[in-house]
């Protein structure tokens, strides 16, 4: 079962169970999911797997640096053959990420959206700032203004934390030929947005390691 966008505004600071959200398919639009990824231990990936193939999804854009694409690759080509995988890793240190990485993710998601049974998954590890950022810049370069697409995000998915979104909006106005002030402009009101509508990303982030620890152990 899958959660399409609500467009119900979610501002919880500390979401009830986060490590419920984690591998939890959120969609923020009809054809873009974000989410955590797929579990270590065989049974529960394919479970998780099966859980994409029903949703329908086509394409697998994973935003992990950390992760060994080779074997991502592998396993996927197992359990989801049918789906395209698409390795677009970066780190997740807190810096503003590279603009050539948003204009992949980009270009990438909007060449797939082409066709209308298409169905995406953005994810990196948790699924709370790498994912969820790419997800904004996607939705921001299909046209959709940008507080709101940050809403569609946070409604959707609620431990999405998005810090990287307001690089993300500068960036995309950049390849706009916007000036320097008006993308400096843009940062501004999304960085706003985030402000008034925090999460706790080191109790989300808390949560989720706990829940990976005592998987890890029960495994």
């Amino acid at each position: 079962m899958t959660d399409r966008p609500t467009h119900i505004t979610t501002h919880n600071l500390r979401p009830e169970r986060p490590e419920r959200w984690w591998r939890r398919l959120c969609w923020a639009h009809p054809q873009i999911a974000v989410s955590g990824d797929l579990p270590d231990a065989s049974a529960d990936a394919a479970a998780t797997a099966s859980v994409w193939r029903e949703a329908g999804i086509t394409h697998i854009i994973d935003l992990r640096d950390e992760a060994d694409t080779t074997f991502e690759q592998n396993r996927l080509a197992r359990l989801l053959p049918d789906a395209t995988y698409i390795p677009l890793g970066t780190d997740d240190d807190g810096r503003d990420r590279p603009g050539e990485w948003y204009q992949r993710g980009i270009e990438t998601a909007q060449a797939i959206l082409a066709d209308p049974e298409a169905r995406i998954l953005i994810h990196c590890h948790m699924g709370v700032n790498r994912a969820p950022s790419m997800t904004f810049a996607v939705l921001v370069a299909l046209g959709m203004p940008a507080i709101e697409a940050l809403e569609s995000i946070r409604s959707a998915r609620p431990i999405a934390a998005m810090i990287y979104a307001g690089d993300a909006i500068e960036q995309w106005h950049r390849t706009q030929g916007a000036s320097t002030l008006d993308a400096a402009i843009a940062r501004l009101e999304v960085e706003q947005w985030l402000d008034q509508h925090p999460v706790d990303t080191r109790w989300i982030i808390s949560r989720i390691w706990r829940a990976e620890i005592n998987l890890g152990l029960a495994g």
